[in-house]
């Protein structure tokens, strides 16, 4: 009877719940076989079969991301940490979607799915402010796209703010009738026409305004006014003819905006960084607005001088950002908030590479890291141990978190910078 029992104990160890012979059974009859699969599929067959994997009842993320079974899973099949749990975050979300809506879109998505300009930007606020209140991701990506449609009506460009709020009636339609969010809206951002391709604008002095995009190798022009028309030229010589032909007086549009986006790249430039040389809207940097991610003052609307802006937090209206020196590429110590109808003035950016090492203590670092891995969608307890490490800090990761540029980035997006990693069961990285 005590052989039987040990006997028993060891058969649950090898092939009980928990073990991963155990999760490839299980596994195999989602049709999971063999030594590789797809993340998602993986993800999807892993959810199905949690309970039977695990032992436990699904209730959140964290859980799962802290399964030691989970992880003997991904390192089975080979697959990155991040590549897995960006898969299990789209199988989460599109399970749990119908469940969201319930509680609190589908009411909003109904009253997106009508309204229109003659509503009244008060009433269009009002619809993305509730969006924002709801403590759901997907409700804050419909709202920038709202927004988006929002600004253009505020900077008087009419025509494109129809096409945009039409775009966004039908993506609601489109979620209701049950297509995942994401899928939904991602073509609100590619119509032809948008901010991002718009170049300038003109007035006839008569009520009537000319808003101009770039189409190719020409140009489309949306005319707003007593009588809404467009039309298009296929280069410069064209434009500007009838632009004329229409009563609008450019003859200087093009040179003019031109050569203050050129100015304004060759400063930057000479700086050390690169701007994104695309027009960006308000909208547009409020969706990309992470931690660590930096702008720079495009407009100059700030007066601020050779800076860059590192994204730190949003708190209601307003988004915090860290000063960074560009000439010393060093944090000032300052930060500035921006109202949400000031983002605008803000453009995307590349290169910024802090010259210092982490000033913060160890209390400080191990907040930061936890932070850190928390905003690209992993569990904090991912982190196993943070330690002092000479001049820096050791930090060890389960081992799904097997990537040395993911380890880069964590630490970029607080100022600290890995000096040393080395992979294995447990991924060891050190800090500075």
């Amino acid at each position: 009877m005590k052989y039987f029992k040990t006997y028993e104990a060891y058969k649950l160890g090898v092939n009980g719940v928990g073990s991963l012979r155990n999760s490839l059974a299980a596994l195999k009859r989602q049709n999971i076989n063999g030594r590789y699969a797809d993340p998602e599929i993986l993800a999807q067959g892993i959810r199905n079969e949690y309970e039977a994997i695990t032992g436990e009842k699904y209730e959140d993320e964290v859980q799962m991301s802290m399964d030691n079974t989970i992880a003997d899973i991904i390192g089975h099949y080979k697959m990155d940490g991040p590549d897995f749990m960006a898969a299990w975050d789209k199988v989460i979300k599109e399970s749990v979607v119908n469940e969201k809506l319930a509680r609190g879109l589908k009411p909003l998505l109904k009253l997106g799915s009508t309204i229109t300009k003659k509503t009244g930007e008060d009433a269009l606020l009002d619809l993305s402010d509730k969006f924002d209140s709801i403590d759901d991701e997907y409700a804050g990506t419909i709202a920038s796209h709202l927004d988006m449609a929002i600004e253009l009506m505020q900077d008087g460009y009419a025509g494109d703010a129809t096409k945009k709020l039409k775009q966004f009636n039908k993506a609601c339609k489109d979620v209701l009738s049950g297509k995942e969010v994401g899928s939904a809206f991602e073509n609100v951002n590619e119509a032809t026409y948008n901010s991002k391709n718009h170049i300038g604008d003109t007035s006839d002095g008569q009520g009537s305004n000319a808003e101009i995009y770039k189409k190719g190798k020409g140009y489309y022009v949306v005319v707003s006014g007593e009588v809404d028309y467009d039309f298009t030229a296929k280069n410069d010589k064209e434009l500007l003819q009838k632009l004329k032909d229409n009563e609008f007086d450019s003859t200087d549009i093009l040179e003019v905006n031109e050569a203050n986006d050129q100015d304004r790249l060759t400063y930057f430039r000479k700086l050390g960084i690169a701007p994104n040389n695309q027009p960006q809207n308000a909208a547009y940097i409020k969706q990309v607005s992470k931690p660590g991610k930096f702008f720079v003052d495009w407009k100059d609307a700030f007066d601020l001088g050779a800076v860059a802006l590192e994204f730190v937090k949003q708190v209601t209206s307003i988004s915090e950002f860290d000063i960074i020196d560009l000439k010393t590429m060093k944090r000032t110590g300052k930060q500035l908030d921006v109202k949400k109808g000031q983002l605008g003035n803000l453009r995307t950016t590349y290169g910024v590479r802090l010259n210092e090492s982490y000033k913060g203590n160890f209390a400080e670092f191990k907040y930061d890291m936890e932070m850190a891995v928390d905003n690209i969608g992993i569990s904090p307890k991912a982190i196993k141990k943070v330690s002092k490490k000479g001049k820096g800090f050791e930090v060890r990761m389960s081992s799904y978190m097997s990537t040395e540029e993911t380890w880069k980035k964590l630490g970029d997006s607080f100022g600290a910078k890995l000096i040393s990693f080395k992979p294995g069961s447990i991924n060891i990285g050190i800090y500075e």
